[in-house]
């Protein structure tokens, strides 16, 4: 059933709001005298539909015009049978996400649908007396409704929305359908999921009359037949007066010059172009009287207008001049006409005076609007020159006050290292005494000694049946302070140790996350190494090696950590692996770890694809970072070794230590920039949090000196990773539509947008 040159009623939807994208779906089409469906899964495959594309003489105005229709148009290709005139080939379609329709439609025969033609069913039975009552549910696309209950032809309803009340409306009972016979029922499927229940009147009928059409008529004039007795005054109507397009002044083309304009506005025996009512009965009935005689109408009386003498002695002068040879005769000619040549002068002197008083005005114009140009630039100067030292100022005391707080680092680094030393010193001496006495002539007797006393030893331990234990190992020793760029180097080194290269502004984001937060969670598609990372970070920082790092492992009742009962200068890392995988580990783990101290939660989480959606309550408490995927570029070889952990396990007041908050770090841009988010983002009823709102403070303030990235690029950086997430889980879906408008110029926030989080949208 093909769609060309037919009358067709679907519904359009602009299914890309970002780029005015609209899209039309027939629905019903016109067979005689009735609407039959429209069967689009052969003609139209996948969505059944078709693209809309702006007609030539509609661009400025397409996208308001689509938008005005709301849900239900109408598309007449009566006058356009052909295959290719109004509907073809898109040529943008390849089978893939970027287009899901195959053909295009112009916009000019996309119309709005007529009133009475179609009415919505809403799907609920109302009792047979109601005259009016309320409802909770969204607003109907067509001004009348009709109830589920009306068989076969029912009463049509009206809807208004009510006051302070969401998706709440009035309804009002009205008139029956008027199309009565001719309507019939209809539900299809729309758009997705959607189903469409409604009526429809016969092509060309509606079911009710239109209030606004049914406006009074103007009465008839009076006229020889029906004028009033006794009133012989009213003229008899003038048989040869008609009125056509003849009476509307014909365009004038704007190209052409102000003489040629206003004489192509000259028309008939009247030169001007407004003519009287008058002017127009006498022309009007002059023409009938000629065409009645058999008598052409003259050609000049018609077809050429009437010029003034100083129009045709230019034009005849024009017409000689351009005859080259006569050029000289027409000069002189001209000359000998007395005062001729004084008034040209004249006109040329006053033409040259007006020319020289204009240029003079203009530069007058000129050197006023230069002159206010230079205090604009000086005032600018002056005050670019003071910002400009203001923020040396600002520059210079933070660069002094960060190699002061490195002299510091380095002094207690030396301080520490002097202590070792002498430590080193005392062991040596304590080996080399221990070694003197072991060498001596007593060996051989010590030696018998200590085998007789461990044999001993052995033989009573397996006779009271108690097991050996091996004795414990040494712990790593403290660090108490070190740099941070130390301590990048160190993270450096270890991932790429164990076949993970990051560069110095991730391990810088992984400490801070570390250090500034008490909870960390990596997310990314599968094989991407979340849980390799979490190791890697828990291995870097010295708490493995330590013995302060555990799985977590929920059991029934309350959490107990397996380092509460063990008070240490270290922190302690607990490693929660595909949180999102059992539903009562995602719920539970926030009040688990809600009042720990120095505890750091590292996390992993699966995609959406196949974890459970990840809660707000979470969201809001940690950093979620999201790993990229193993490149396909990279190289192929075998599995590397993986490498020991760094020596030594840093305490908790070093790993604070690592990043100082310093309010000058953030710059008045990313200050407006946060202040126009949060504003925006109330607008739809999203709000930051204030631990949120918190975390990006100490993130931005701490981090910003030591990254190689702008303020804004670590501002955008932490709210990704912040704040992002936890907008998605709680934003209303006018809130996310506008998100990617109000996230422009951040593009790792934007980023995420595209990525499939494991969060509830």
């Amino acid at each position: 059933m093909a769609l060309p040159g037919r009358l067709c009623i679907g519904i359009i939807e602009e299914d890309n709001p970002q780029k005015s994208y609209f899209r039309f779906k027939p629905l019903i089409v016109a067979d005689g005298e009735r609407y039959i469906p429209y069967d689009v899964a052969n003609e139209y495959p996948e969505h059944g539909c078709i693209r809309i594309v702006p007609d030539k003489n509609e661009s400025s105005r397409f996208k308001a015009r689509m938008r005005r229709m709301g849900r239900w148009c109408m598309v007449d290709l009566r006058e356009h049978p052909d295959e290719n005139d109004k509907i073809r080939p898109n040529k943008n379609y390849h089978g893939d996400d970027t287009e899901n329709n195959a053909y295009i439609i112009y916009s000019d025969v996309v119309r709005e649908l007529p009133e009475g033609a179609i009415a919505e069913i809403v799907s609920q039975d109302v009792p047979s007396d109601s005259a009016q009552l309320a409802l909770s549910m969204p607003t109907p696309q067509t001004s009348r409704v009709v109830f589920s209950g009306f068989e076969p032809f029912g009463t049509l309803w009206t809807h208004s929305p009510i006051a302070n009340t969401d998706d709440g409306l009035a309804f009002a009972r009205t008139e029956s359908i008027a199309a009565e016979g001719s309507c019939a029922r209809f539900e299809l499927a729309g758009f997705g999921d959607q189903t469409l229940s409604f009526i429809a009147a016969a092509p060309g009928r509606a079911l009710y009359a239109d209030e606004q059409a049914q406006e009074p008529e103007p009465a008839p004039a009076p006229t020889a037949d029906n004028a009033p007795d006794g009133d012989e005054s009213a003229p008899a109507p003038a048989p040869w007066l008609y009125h056509d397009e003849s009476i509307i002044p014909p365009p004038v083309d704007p190209r052409l010059s102000p003489r040629e304009q206003a004489i192509a506005m000259q028309t008939g025996l009247n030169p001007r172009r407004g003519r009287s009512l008058h002017e127009i009965i006498e022309e009007k009935w002059r023409r009938s009287r000629f065409d009645q005689l058999g008598h052409p109408v003259p050609g000049a009386v018609t077809g050429k207008p009437a010029s003034t003498p100083v129009d045709s002695a230019l034009e005849a002068v024009s017409y000689a001049w351009a005859h080259v040879n006569a050029r000289a005769g027409l000069a002189r000619a001209l000359a000998g006409i007395e005062g001729l040549g004084t008034a040209i002068t004249g006109s040329e002197d006053r033409s040259a005076a007006e020319n020289r008083e204009r240029q003079l005005e203009e530069y007058r114009t000129a050197r006023e609007e230069l002159a206010a140009e230079i205090e604009r630039c000086r005032a600018e100067r002056d005050s670019l020159q003071e910002e400009m030292l203001r923020q040396l100022q600002e520059a210079n005391a933070a660069e002094l006050a960060e190699h002061a707080e490195r002299v510091r680092q380095l002094e207690e680094n030396e301080s520490a290292l002097r202590a070792r030393a002498d430590e080193a010193r005392l062991i040596v001496k304590e080996a080399e005494r221990a070694v003197a006495q072991l060498t001596d002539e007593k060996l051989t007797e010590r030696l018998s000694e200590y085998a007789v006393n461990t044999r001993a030893a052995n033989l009573l331990m397996e006779l009271s049946g108690a097991k050996r234990t091996p004795k414990a190992g040494r712990v790593n020793e403290p660090v108490e302070s070190i740099a941070l760029p130390h301590m990048v180097k160190r993270v450096r080194a270890h991932f790429a140790g164990n076949g993970f290269a990051i560069t110095d502004d991730e391990a810088i984001n992984l400490l801070a996350c570390v250090a500034l937060g008490d909870k960390l969670m990596f997310t990314g598609p599968a094989g991407c190494g979340k849980t390799l990372a979490a190791h890697l970070l828990a291995e870097a920082l010295g708490l493995t090696a330590a013995g302060r790092c555990a799985d977590y492992a929920p059991a029934e009742g309350a959490y107990v950590s397996p380092f509460a009962d063990e008070p240490s200068d270290y922190p302690a890392a607990i490693i929660a692996d595909d949180i999102n995988v059992r539903p009562d580990i995602c719920a539970r783990i926030v009040d688990d770890f809600e009042s720990a101290d120095d505890v750091k939660l590292i996390m992993t989480a699966q995609d959406s694809t196949s974890g459970l959606p990840i809660g707000l309550r979470l969201l809001d408490r940690t950093f979620m970072v999201r790993l990229k995927p193993e490149s396909a570029e990279s190289a192929w070889s075998g599995p590397r070794k993986c490498a020991a952990p760094p020596q030594g396990c840093m305490t908790a007041a070093a790993l604070k230590k690592l990043f100082t908050p310093d309010a000058r770090h953030i710059s008045g841009q990313v200050s407006s920039r946060l202040a126009a988010l949060r504003k925006e983002l109330a607008g739809f009823g999203c709000l930051l949090s204030r631990r949120t709102l918190d975390a990006l403070w100490l993130y931005c303030a701490s981090v910003t000196p030591y990254m190689s990235a702008t303020p804004m690029e670590v501002f955008d950086l932490a709210f990704a990773q912040r704040a992002v997430p936890a907008i998605l889980a709680s934003a209303s879906p006018e809130a996310l539509h506008a998100l990617p408008e109000m996230l422009k110029g951040m593009p790792c926030s934007l980023a995420l947008l595209g990525e499939p989080i494991a969060i509830d949208v």
